[in-house]
């Protein structure tokens, strides 16, 4: 009995200490779009949720295009302000989540490109509307705070559940002193 609360306790403290924010329990990539190439857009809301848009396409895409193609596609709506010069994002809205315009300090959407899963985030020379996505490149849009996007990762949370479950007491039969208990 002592065992089984120890490694309850031990999953209990894995799950405390493991990051279960929003991208850990968040959605698989919303797949958007046709063609033979697929770009990958994040979108990191402020409150912590984060999602995975893989838009697919053919020809020359500028990274705003993708967001058109989403909003076009998705419940997100992508709020673009436009001006004589180009496009500008100025927030998103999706699945309950919403961050719109500046809020002061580091309250805007940071934009952020790599171009490949390998790469190194950097953050944007030039702006969505300026930018040519290719065939694998990674855009990614973070509200609140300048640091790189998260991916969101669904199975980080499912794994720990399972962990959880093996080690839940009266999930195997033990022998003791000769008797079978259950």
């Amino acid at each position: 009995m002592y065992r089984n609360i120890a490694v309850v306790g031990m999953v209990a403290l894995l799950l405390a200490a493991a990051d279960l924010s929003s991208a850990a329990l968040a959605e698989p990539p919303v797949a958007v779009g046709s063609g033979q190439n697929t770009a990958h857009v994040l979108i990191n809301f402020g409150s912590g949720a984060n999602y995975q848009f893989d838009v697919s396409f053919d020809g020359d895409v500028k990274g705003i295009a993708l967001l058109d193609m989403i909003d076009a596609e998705t419940a997100l709506e992508a709020h673009i302000l436009e001006f004589d010069f180009g496009r500008m994002v100025d927030g998103f809205s999706y699945d309950g989540h919403s961050d719109i315009g500046y809020g002061g300090g580091e309250d805007w959407w940071h934009y952020w490109t790599r171009e490949s899963a390998e790469d190194d985030w950097v953050s944007a020379d030039v702006g969505a509307g300026g930018r040519t996505v290719d065939d694998g490149t990674w855009d990614g849009w973070v509200y609140g705070r300048g640091t790189e996007p998260v991916v969101p990762e669904p199975g980080t949370f499912a794994l720990l559940a399972v962990a959880a479950c093996a080690a839940l007491p009266g999930s195997r039969r033990r022998i003791h002193r000769g008797n079978v208990r259950n």
